[in-house]
This record gives C-alpha cells, sequence and structure tokens, in this order.
C-alpha cells in the first residue's frame, strides 16, 4: 500500500527525470518491509520470554537481571548499548539489557498493586 502510495504521489508530483528514486523505493519497500516486522515480532517475543521466566516459571528477577548484566559484561557490552539497527527503527530493534529488565520491574510492580488490591476483595467476600 505505501509502494503504491510512493508511487502515485511521484508521478502526480514529478517530472519524469526526477521519478527514478521513488519508483526505486517503491520497487524495494515490500522487499525490506518483512524484516522490520520479523524484527519487531523478535523484540517482542523476547520481552514476552521475559516476563513469563519470571512471572509464570517463577524465575528470580533479581537473578535474571544479574546473569543478563553478567553475560553482557562477559561480551564486554555496555548494559544500555543501542542496537546498531536501531536507526533504522528503534521500535524493532533489540531490547537492552536495562529496558529488559526495567520493564520486569515495572510489571512486578504492577502485578504487586493488583496483588495488593485484590487482597482486601477477597476477605470481604
Amino acid at each position: 500500500v505505501l509502494a503504491a502510495l510512493i508511487i502515485g504521489a511521484s508521478i502526480v508530483l514529478l517530472s519524469k527525470e526526477q521519478l527514478v528514486l521513488p519508483m526505486l523505493l517503491a520497487a524495494l519497500l515490500p522487499a525490506f518491509s518483512p524484516y522490520f516486522v520479523a524484527r519487531k515480532q523478535v523484540r517482542r517475543h523476547e520481552l514476552e520470554a521475559d516476563s513469563y521466566a519470571v512471572f509464570r516459571l517463577g524465575a528470580d528477577l533479581d537473578a535474571l537481571s544479574s546473569a543478563l548484566r553478567r553475560i553482557d559484561t562477559l561480551n564486554d557490552l555496555p548494559s544500555d548499548r543501542k542496537d546498531p539497527t536501531s536507526v533504522l527503527s528503534p521500535e524493532t530493534a533489540h531490547p537492552t539489557t536495562e529496558l529488559r529488565i526495567s520493564l520486569l520491574n515495572q510489571e512486578r510492580l504492577k502485578r504487586q498493586g493488583l496483588h495488593a488490591s485484590d487482597s482486601p476483595d477477597r476477605n470481604a467476600a
């Protein structure tokens, strides 16, 4: 759809000589779009796997955080490093260790808040 919009707008707005670049972009866009879709899905799966390990399987969040940071240290990577390809599409970039830990901590606080507010209701019923 985006490729068709690029072609249509280019034909209307540009001269024949200026059409080369937009046509090339429109031709290449469908070839690269699956790459970004797959990367976004991989990112989502990785974050879901972290959450599943901690909140469904009972892994210790502090131990997981320590292990993730240790892996970064062993690989000589800062835990807040940016994925070099994040410039192209930040939403599809590999999550940093610190982001993964931060999201897990947020989810833990959210779950603790839900459990704390659920407790009085259960006692009242």
